[in-house]
């Protein structure tokens, strides 16, 4: 196993979080490749589309609040890497309550030729069970 990969990896996901925190859109985009996928509950993005739910959410006066995130593993095998772990999100859209989420994340990271990890995908699901299930 790669620690250096994973470290970098660890590394990123802090700088991922700052960023989030301080709506910087660009900043954010550069954290995944232009073939990127986004899914969450309610949520499918591929490509352009992941930028732009971005600059949509925080120009509109979105915010994240917090956001914490915890790797259980990550496999690294040459240039890609899979990540499986946990995050807690507190955020508010504009116009809605602030929700607290609470997911399982899987991630696909890719080391891109300036040695920089990028994520091309990313799936996340509720760790509760839906009521009544």
């Amino acid at each position: 196993m790669d620690g250096s990969a994973e470290q970098a990896i660890r590394d990123r996901w802090d700088a991922y979080v700052r960023i989030t925190l301080a709506k910087d859109v660009e900043g954010w985009a550069s954290f995944w490749t232009p073939d990127a996928r986004m899914l969450e509950p309610g949520m499918d993005l591929s490509g352009d589309d992941v930028l732009a739910f971005a600059k949509e959410f925080f120009e509109s006066g979105g915010e994240v609040f917090s956001l914490d995130v915890e790797s259980f593993e990550i496999f690294v095998h040459g240039d890609v890497a899979y990540q499986i772990g946990q995050y807690d999100e507190i955020f508010q859209a504009a116009g809605e309550d602030r929700m607290n989420v609470k997911n399982y994340f899987f991630a696909r990271w890719e080391k891109q030729p300036d040695d920089v990890w990028k994520m091309s995908r990313f799936m996340a699901g509720p760790r509760e069970g839906l009521a009544g299930s």
